[in-house]
C-alpha cells in the first residue's frame, strides 16, 4: 500500500520541572501520533501500534525512575518511530520578571567642538535622576562648543520637570529639529537644555 498522505508534525513543548507535567507532555505526544501518524493507518506496518505503546510504556516508567533529562526521554521516544518528519521543538516559559535595560545618559566628543549627548529617558529612578542632575552640570561646560547633539531616539518622554517648565522661555532660532515632531514633551525637554548654552547650535535627534 502506497501512502500519498504526508504526515508533518512538529509538536511544541514547554521546559519544565515537574513530573505531572512532564507525563502529560509524554502523553500529549502519544495521543498525537496515535491520532495523526499515518502509521497507524498503514496496513504493510502492522507493528507500529504495538511498538508505540511499547516505547510510550518504557519512557513514562523512565520518568518515574529519574527526574533527570526529561527532554532526553522524550527525544528518545520520538527518535524510536525513525521518521524526520516527527519532531519535537522546546521552548523556554518566558520568565515573570523581564529586567528593564536602562540606556545610560552619555556624553561623547567628536572633534574639537562637537558634542553628542543621549537622554535616553525622562521617567527617572532616583539614582537615574542623581545622573541626570549631574549631566545638567557638566552641560553647562558647553557654551563654547560649535555644536550640540540631543540624541532623543528611543527616548519615551517621562517626567515634564526635566525641562518643559522653562520651554516657554526658550529662543529656538539655533536649534535644528530632525525627526521628532511625534515627542513634543522630549523636545521641550531638550530645549530646555539647550537654554544651558547661548552660542552653540542645537541638534535634536
Amino acid at each position: 500500500m502506497i501512502f500519498l498522505y504526508i504526515f508533518f508534525s512538529i509538536i511544541f513543548l514547554t521546559s519544565c520541572q515537574n513530573g505531572n507535567h512532564r507525563n502529560s507532555d509524554l502523553k500529549y505526544i502519544y495521543n498525537e501520533i496515535q491520532e495523526n501518524h499515518p502509521g497507524i493507518f498503514n496496513k504493510e506496518d502492522p507493528t507500529f501500534k504495538e511498538n508505540l505503546k511499547h516505547n510510550y510504556l518504557k519512557a513514562n516508567k523512565a520518568f518515574y525512575k529519574t527526574s533527570q533529562n526529561p527532554k532526553q526521554i522524550t527525544e528518545a521516544f520520538i527518535s524510536t518511530f525513525n521518521d524526520t518528519h516527527l519532531s519535537v521543538n522546546w521552548y523556554n516559559e518566558m520568565p515573570k520578571i523581564i529586567p528593564y535595560n536602562f540606556k545610560p545618559f552619555q556624553i561623547k566628543y567628536f572633534l574639537k567642538n562637537i558634542v553628542w549627548i543621549d537622554l535616553p529617558n525622562f521617567d527617572l529612578t532616583e539614582s537615574q535622576q542623581q545622573e541626570f542632575n549631574s549631566l545638567l552640570a557638566v552641560i553647562k561646560n558647553f557654551r563654547k562648543k560649535n555644536i550640540i547633539v540631543f540624541d532623543l531616539r528611543g527616548n519615551q518622554g517621562g517626567n515634564s520637570d526635566y525641562g518643559i517648565a522653562s520651554s516657554n522661555k526658550v529662543d529656538t532660532s539655533n536649534l535644528v529639529s530632525l525627526n521628532c515632531a511625534h515627542v513634543f514633551l522630549n523636545i521641550c525637554s531638550a530645549i530646555s537644555l539647550a537654554n544651558l548654552m547661548s552660542e552653540p547650535h542645537c541638534f535634536l535627534l
